[in-house]
């Protein structure tokens, strides 16, 4: 495990079930804190005292994202240059990035 470079996440069909399994793997007492792994250190104050899942929105209500910010971690789209079969999944993926931002 490299802290700096494994981007692993959940991957879930929609963000409320997303939530749903965040919040299961947060401990009792130790909050996302494992004293076994040294990279699962979260400050305790940037831990939600409530559930994840009670912030979810509805989907498409009007204005959800209003203001939010969202990151692209680009260093995880480079591909071989000329390579057939990961430009076009870039790219892909890409395009609906802008198109969900309405960019």
């Amino acid at each position: 495990a490299d802290i700096y470079c494994d981007r692993s996440g959940v991957i879930t069909k929609s963000l409320a079930d997303c939530a749903k399994v965040l919040d299961s793997l947060k401990d009792p007492v130790n909050g996302y804190y494992d004293p076994r792994d040294p990279f699962t250190t979260v400050p305790r104050s940037s831990v939600l005292d409530t559930p994840y899942a009670s912030h979810i929105l509805t989907s498409g209500e009007a204005g959800a994202l209003e203001g939010v910010r969202i990151g692209v971690i680009r260093e995880s789209m480079v591909y071989p240059r000329g390579s057939k079969s990961e430009e076009p999944i870039v790219n892909a993926a890409g395009r609906e990035i802008k198109e969900v931002l309405g960019r």
